[in-house]
């Protein structure tokens, strides 16, 4: 079992964000760039970025480098080149937040070239938000993504909470049925 956490800022400010770093899980979530949400602005100062990447070197996680935009590969080559981050991280897609990368299947091609470009030991996967979750599961399984996914009482859990698709392919209201 991987134990994860997330760094994210939705209604949490800048300091509290790696407070739960110190517990070392496994791996934590990093967004090395800002994106604008529906309703906010996800914001990821460089410096917010490298404070929280350093927390992770010094404390042995393997970060998750989420990727909402193109230019957030950029951010994880400029860690890597500081030290920050090793040369293989953990990349992960998300695709079809409104306002951010479109679930496009040619998008997916775009940000899997320019990761073999920019970080070619970077394993990676992807994730559809929403409606999109089943479609971009298929796009990323066909391109050989790392199976990450695991089946969970007859569901196909993705590794992000948002998303529960039970076994007959409707999303799941909540996530009651998978915790027994």
């Amino acid at each position: 079992m991987i134990i994860q956490f997330s760094t994210g800022g939705r209604g949490r400010d800048a300091n509290a964000r790696g407070s739960s770093l110190p517990l070392r899980p496994d791996m934590a979530s990093l967004s090395t760039g800002s994106v604008n949400f529906p309703t906010i602005v996800y914001e990821n100062s460089a410096s917010l970025v490298n404070t929280l990447a350093s927390s992770m070197r010094d404390h042995e996680i393997a970060p998750e480098i989420e990727i909402f935009d193109l230019s957030h590969l950029h951010g994880a080559r400029r860690l890597i080149e500081e030290g920050l981050i090793n040369d293989h991280p953990h990349v992960q897609f998300v695709l079809g937040v409104k306002n951010a990368m479109p679930a496009e299947e040619h998008l997916l091609d775009v940000l899997l070239a320019e990761k073999q470009r920019l970080l070619p030991h970077a394993t990676w996967t992807a994730a559809g938000i929403g409606k999109f979750q089943l479609p971009v599961m298929n796009w990323a399984l066909t391109r050989g993504a790392e199976r990450l996914c695991r089946i969970l009482c007859g569901g196909i859990f993705s590794g992000h909470w948002e998303t529960i698709i039970e076994h007959d392919g409707e999303l799941a209201s909540d996530s009651i049925p998978f915790a027994y």
